[in-house]
């Protein structure tokens, strides 16, 4: 009787073991359309471009708390639609200048979020985001008026989220949610351009992700 329960105990241990080891900890994920555009812009060849990447990785310090890294890069010469992504996404400011000649945009930026589960299941569930966010962009353009620009700004912002995030058992990933976000673009040294506040005081966020956990 005693050997039959030091098995059962050694299984349940070891049991036990085995499913904290297979606890997804980890998770790396993108926006698959992004990346998909990113393709076929790439095999298109044309006078303007953009190129823009937005990734994640999370890492699941406990059961109900989890780091994430947001790295953002968007590098275009295409005014309007360069201008259209940045008042969606992370707009600092808003260019008075329409249509400028040689006109190009390079922005890096990254959001440290600390994210909240209340559910209590890792990387699973409902969650409840906060993300500050630091980053860098370069304007280059020519205006007739004020000759040849070439601003940097540091952006500082905050942003908050809500959402819901699917892990199966294989590890496949998916992230969807939406919040808002602020941002501020502090100029780096003399600042030629002409640039006023967004248009509407936050952004409107929103956030789909697919990718792997493990």
């Amino acid at each position: 009787m005693k050997k039959m329960a030091f098995v059962l105990v050694l299984i349940a241990v070891i049991g036990l073991g085995f499913s904290h080891a297979q606890e997804k900890k980890v998770s790396l994920q993108t926006n698959p359309f992004i990346a998909i555009y990113n393709i076929a812009m790439g095999a298109i060849e044309k006078e303007y471009y953009v190129y823009f990447i937005n990734m994640e990785f999370q890492y699941a310090v406990s059961n109900k708390f989890t780091l994430s890294l947001r790295p953002h890069f968007l590098i275009g010469n295409d005014y309007n639609f360069v201008y259209a992504i940045k008042g969606f996404f992370t707009s600092t400011y808003k260019d008075t200048v329409l249509l400028p000649d040689d006109y190009k945009d390079i922005m890096v930026s990254s959001m440290i979020g600390l994210i909240f589960r209340p559910g209590g299941k890792g990387l699973k569930g409902f969650y409840m985001g906060l993300y500050p966010n630091i980053g860098w962009e370069n304007l280059k353009y020519e205006d007739t008026m004020l000759g040849h620009i070439d601003d940097s700004f540091l952006i500082l912002g905050i942003g908050a989220e809500l959402g819901y995030e699917w892990v199966f058992s294989k590890g496949f990933t998916i992230s969807l949610g939406g919040g808002l976000e602020r941002n501020f673009g502090i100029g780096l040294g003399e600042v030629k351009g002409n640039y006023t506040d967004p248009s509407f005081l936050y952004n409107l966020r929103l956030n789909f992700m697919m990718g792997y956990s493990f």
